[in-house]
């Protein structure tokens, strides 16, 4: 027996606002079955990660145990369901693989056939078998049910109770019931450990959620009670201190000593209106302690799309075989508007398919299927590993407002820590200024230092500048974001790779967005934004865009230059982004470059003259000259860098790289990384003469 000793955690996601733990101590005995509950959001996958030493945290988590993890991640699914076996842990020993397949009543023939047809119960119950082939590890099994049907939930749980030596992560109330001996419970602003299974666990908290909430309405009468009371006392107090300073010997008559009483008096109740305080303060003080761990949630009601029949789907005799496989059939059913319907069967069993040739994906199939013309679905599948990138990605791509998006979460009582996360960035503003900003910049001097330049030194020309004023704002942004964090200050992401944007649109929400997001919420927002009817709408944003002209400088280009991006934006409100939509991706991000990069001639040259030669000279008159390929050949490999860092490549290698070394031994890495770049950086503008800093100008 051993312990895993918690002590102090603080842990916030790098980017967010808000810890997701702060200054949490427990301990966990390693012979438990630990059952790991909480909403969602709350961090239990977190900690998970924390064990596994994953993130950088600060207090201490001490533990003689060696931590495995499941779900495993199986790159390669076509391989043999064997050499996954091998992927997930090359020391296996095959007597113990089968023992624990037989015991989760898992056929080992499953072991020759490609993982990927597997079902993902069948996965899960390998994956299970292949964690508990290990011997001395605490085990860490996060959600095994999520694939697992109700007969696969029980053979599972009664699997688990033959064990020990786990934490394990479930929403299944009966799951936990069948399996475990302590709770770990993530509360809304504590962690606690208590003895028994889940409804245990629940009875005490909610025996401790009713106690509160009768005394947080008892000290609320008592409060209420106290404060009448002292301002009464209060009120007589200061009456009687009155009378006695405005009352003169004559007032009193005989009656000796009259004032020294009533001073003594109002004494007297000031004294107890002070103690009536108190017991208030008192009282307040212990009602904020009460109802921390209450759990309320909003409804959400969800609305079906009108559609003009009553029948939506209809299946008759459908079945469904992948090659030689049968998954299900024949299946008949018809689903009708208002139709809340059940899929139940046993792991593969051809659930999934059936809602996935619903949805429309090219899924083989015999039968009748008929689904109703121009019929809009929703589908929530079962892996959500392909979610990536922000929230305002995913809004994008779902074609649904970011704010909706939101305001969903919040209902379901998402934590806006968890909204805030991958938005989070590096400070290497520096790196990005220095090396990128400053070298691209010299390209544009030569080639804008031209009289008459070609079409090939126009065009290297205004990209050089393009990248020149992305890489010199968000270096800034970087920079600023990397001070304010040294500070204690955390600044969100400005700029979200515009360069792959793939409409104007796109292209604004993506660069500058602090400027973007100032605009839309004092001008376009009090302007009236979309309400109004689409007249209004395209004049709130011809207005925001003369504006947004404006800030950049008192000078008629920077008017033009808002102006020309104001029209595109209202084109494409109007139809082009419908008419976009169709086309393929390469064109859409060649379209959002070409006038990206067009806009560059209005917002470069002060002289508007100097700007429309060099646009035409970017569209008529000589191809190219031997000063225009030197130009290409000398700039054409910072080019492709700068190309590239404009991209997530660099984000995405680091990441892969995480995953392979480990953060331990990618810190090390880092600091020499980092420290390179300081030199270089330094070299650069120590020895180079040319070192603009384009952001003063706006």
């Amino acid at each position: 027996m051993s312990l895993i000793q918690v002590s102090n955690l603080t842990f916030a996601y790098e980017g967010s606002h808000e810890n997701i733990f702060e200054n949490v101590s427990f301990q966990i005995d390693t012979n438990w079955r630990l059952g790991f509950v909480g909403r969602n959001g709350r961090g239990k996958t977190t900690f998970l990660n924390l064990l596994l030493g994953k993130y950088d945290y600060q207090g201490s988590i001490s533990a003689s145990v060696t931590f495995s993890y499941f779900p495993y991640s199986v790159e390669d699914k076509s391989i043999l369901a064997i050499d996954a076996v091998e992927a997930m842990y090359p020391e296996y020993e095959y007597w113990k693989i089968q023992r624990e397949m037989a015991n989760l009543q898992l056929d080992d023939g499953v072991l020759y056939r490609p993982y990927d047809i597997l079902s993902n119960g069948e996965q899960t119950k390998l994956q299970l078998a292949v964690l508990f082939s290990k011997e001395n590890n605490f085990l860490l099994i996060d959600e095994p049910t999520n694939h697992l049907d109700i007969r696969g939930r029980e053979l599972v749980s009664r699997y688990l109770r033959t064990k020990k030596g786990f934490i394990l992560v479930s929403h299944d109330r009966a799951f936990l019931d069948g399996c475990v001996d302590h709770i770990l419970s993530i509360n809304k602003s504590d962690i606690q450990v208590c003895k028994g299974n889940f409804s245990a666990w629940m009875e005490n908290k909610q025996r401790q959620d009713a106690f509160e909430q009768a005394e947080n309405e008892k000290l609320k009468r008592e409060i209420s009670r106290l404060e009448e009371t002292a301002r009464e006392k209060a009120s007589w107090s200061d009456t009687a201190e009155r009378r006695k300073l405005r009352s003169g010997p004559m007032e009193v008559d005989n009656v000796k000593g009259w004032r020294p009483l009533q001073g003594a008096k109002a004494k007297k109740s000031m004294a107890r209106a002070k103690a009536i305080e108190q017991r208030q303060t008192a009282a307040i003080a212990e009602k904020s302690r009460l109802l921390k761990n209450i759990e309320r949630s909003d409804a959400l009601k969800i609305f079906q799309t009108p559609y003009h029949t009553k029948r939506l789907v209809e299946l008759k005799d459908v079945s469904i075989a992948y090659g030689n496989e049968p998954v299900c059939g024949p299946v008949s059913f018809t689903v009708e508007q208002g139709d809340r319907i059940a899929l139940q069967g046993a792991n593969g069993s051809g659930k999934s398919s059936i809602l996935k040739l619903i949805c429309g994906q090219n899924i083989p199939y015999t039968g009748d299927f008929r689904r109703g013309s121009g019929l809009k679905i929703s589908y929530v599948a079962q892996d959500a590993s392909q979610l990536q990138g922000s929230l305002s990605e995913l809004a994008r791509k779902s074609g649904i407002e970011e704010s909706l998006l939101l305001a969903i979460l919040a209902k379901l009582d998402v934590p806006k820590a968890q909204m805030e996360r991958d938005l989070s960035s590096l400070s290497a503003g520096q790196k990005k200024k220095v090396l990128l900003a400053n070298n691209i910049g010299l390209l544009w001097e030569a080639a804008s230092a031209q009289a008459t330049p070609t079409v090939l030194t126009a065009w290297l020309g205004v990209i050089a500048y393009g990248f020149q004023i992305y890489f010199d704002f968000s270096g800034y942004s970087d920079m600023a974001i990397g001070l304010g964090r040294m500070l204690g200050f955390r600044f969100l992401e400005n700029f979200n790779y515009p360069f792959l944007a793939d409409s104007i649109t796109d292209f604004w929400r993506r660069w500058h967005i602090s400027m973007g997001t100032w605009f839309r919420d004092y001008v376009y927002i009090p302007l009236g934004g979309n309400k109004g009817g689409l007249a209004k709408q395209l004049r709130n944003i011809a207005i925001v865009w003369l504006l947004t002209g404006f800030w950049h400088g008192a000078s008629w280009n920077f008017v033009l230059w808002g102006v020309y991006f104001g029209v595109l934006l209202v084109l494409e409100k109007l139809f082009l982004l419908r008419w976009l939509k169709r086309l393929p991706a390469v064109l859409r991000h060649l379209y959002a470059l070409t006038l990206v990069t067009v806009s560059w001639t209005l917002f470069a040259f002060t002289d508007i003259g100097a700007g429309f030669t060099w646009l035409k000279a970017m569209f008529f008159g000589t191809l190219f000259d031997s000063g225009s390929l030197y130009l290409l050949l000398t700039y054409g490999p910072m080019l492709v860098i700068c190309a590239l860092a404009a991209t997530p490549l660099g984000k995405r290698c680091y990441e892969k790289l995480n995953s392979r070394l480990g953060p331990r031994a990618l810190t090390v890495v880092d600091c020499g990384g980092l420290l390179c770049v300081l030199v270089m950086a330094a070299a650069y503008l120590v020895s180079g003469s040319y070192n603009p800093f384009l952001y003063f100008r706006f």
